[in-house]
């Protein structure tokens, strides 16, 4: 009857790891069905409980982090990442020292920041983000090839 228990343990923590998400008590299901084995093989009772405890205990700390980046990806992606390198126009003046300045990137308006300041009206560059801020720098100088 033994291995019934444990596998009604390991039910009921999927059951409830359905519910929750936080995907841990998927371990502790892990560990159930390790005992039931145990179980099963005659082995006491003691040693049921302590391969439990060591499953439930060991296998978040080595697999849950690997398990989620697989199952959950990426996250969110963020609508930042296309706008590396783009051209950005400053409409409001990026001060680094103030935290202040607006571009405007393919029409849309960003909160901007920089290492330099750059002045409304002027060109820059994005070449970062953090967040929702794009990091830009001055715009390298136009060329012209007259001769």
């Amino acid at each position: 009857m033994m291995p019934m228990a444990w596998i009604a343990v390991a039910a009921l923590a999927i059951a409830v790891e359905f519910v929750a998400t936080h995907f841990v008590l998927f371990f502790a299901a892990i560990g159930a069905l390790l005992a039931a084995a145990l179980a099963a093989a005659g082995v006491s009772p003691t040693w049921q409980l302590l391969a439990f405890a060591a499953a439930t205990a060991t296998l978040p700390l080595l697999l849950r982090r690997p398990l989620l980046r697989r199952f959950t990806g990426l996250g969110v992606p963020s609508r930042s990442e296309d706008l590396h390198g783009a051209p950005a126009l400053v409409t409001e003046t990026v001060d680094p020292h103030l935290a202040t300045g607006r571009v405007t990137v393919r029409g849309q308006d960003w909160a901007a920041t920089s290492r330099a300041r750059i002045e409304a009206g002027g060109m820059s560059r994005v070449v970062g983000s953090d967040g929702i801020v794009l990091i830009v720098e001055p715009a390298p100088p136009h060329h012209s090839s007259r001769s």
